[in-house]
């Protein structure tokens, strides 16, 4: 059995063990494992953390590999040096730590590197230009981005990035979007219906009611391009919708990366009795630039997002924290983040 979430009052799903097998495996095969060869798989997270991290111990053990779990979270620095201390070739990462390290590479671009010959990424969506920035540190490693959901067994789809030098052109055509969903695993197909991710799996979990010869509905937004490309830019019930107007977070929160002293942005829905719900922009600095004027950096954000979006995606108001809540996977509680703020926000809209 497994569980949906690290936090939170989990949801309980069964699997047939045999399945989660195949699951696994095909999951392995999609990111260019070899069964014949014996692999060294760094997962810098523990166990407990979600139960997609089920299905690299058992596709581990099927794929003849030695796989190194962290008791705790390290940090990117910690990364670094158990994959040169054990010789691992193979790292899982999540976004948080994909940005985690592409700091630690900025401020020490010297800093010994692992020789690695894969690097995949899942958990959540991550942004095509931080991938882009990590693939520049790692020119001869393979780069992976996986899609799943706990109710499907849990892996879905991969998306090969391709080799640090040379990535997907997908990348740099997009790079302020996230990256698409790749392939389906065999056994798994995929759909998009009213901008929404539907999900037929034959890993699906068994008591999921109609069977695995039914689409699941995700509830994860997803836009579609005209190449076919499936994006999910987050979960549907993160939509903000302004006077019957979509605004997907995620579109907006990558528009702002790179703007210094920003360490991460969140953009949030709270009500308003004139538009139903209005965007607010919350931004993670450090605590000495909050008790600073932040009026400079209020400037240079609606600059860069004037240019960009229509005004009724512009936050109503921009509010500076130095923590933002989070997942022990590193993903912020959007939902816990709208209630402090709302919280602290008076007057109507």
């Amino acid at each position: 059995r497994g569980t949906s979430s690290p936090t939170g009052t989990p949801k309980s799903y069964g699997f047939k063990l045999q399945q989660s097998l195949d699951n696994a495996k095909a999951h392995m095969t999609s990111l260019g494992f070899d069964p014949q060869t014996s692999h060294r798989i760094l997962l810098p997270l523990p166990i407990t953390h979600t139960f997609g991290m089920v299905a690299g111990v058992l596709g581990s053990l099927q794929y003849n590999s030695d796989l190194f779990i962290a008791n705790h979270g390290i940090s990117a620095q910690g990364i670094m040096q158990e994959a040169i201390e054990h010789n691992i070739d193979s790292i899982y990462l999540t976004p948080p730590q994909v940005i985690q390290l592409n700091t630690l590479l900025k401020r020490r671009p010297n800093i010994p590197k692992p020789q690695l010959q894969r690097i995949s990424i899942g958990s959540a969506p991550v942004l095509a230009s931080e991938l882009l920035k990590l693939m520049a540190h790692f020119p001869n490693t393979d780069f992976y981005t996986t899609y799943g959901l706990t109710e499907m067994g849990p892996r879905v789809s991969t998306f090969y990035a391709g080799i640090g030098s040379d990535p997907n052109s997908v990348l740099l055509e997009q790079p302020n979007q996230v990256t698409p969903l790749g392939n389906p695993l065999p056994g798994v197909e995929l759909k998009v219906e009213d901008q929404r991710l539907w999900i037929k799996s034959t890993y699906q979990a068994i008591n999921l009611g109609q069977g695995d010869s039914h689409y699941y509905d995700t509830q994860d937004q997803c836009l579609q391009d005209e190449n076919g490309n499936i994006r999910v830019p987050g979960r549907a019930d993160d939509t903000i919708i302004r006077s019957g107007i979509n605004i997907f977070p995620h579109e907006i929160e990558a528009l702002l990366t790179g703007i210094e002293p920003l360490q991460a942005t969140c953009m949030i829905a709270t009500p308003s009795r004139a538009y139903g719900q209005i965007p607010v922009l919350v931004c993670q600095v450090e605590e000495e630039k909050i008790q600073d004027d932040t009026s400079t950096m209020e400037q240079e954000i609606l600059a860069r997002l004037q240019d960009a979006v229509p005004a009724t995606h512009m936050p109503a108001r921009i509010v500076f924290r130095n923590q933002l809540p989070r997942t022990s996977l590193g993903k912020i509680q959007r939902n816990l983040l709208a209630r402090e703020i709302m919280g602290t926000l008076h007057g109507e809209h």
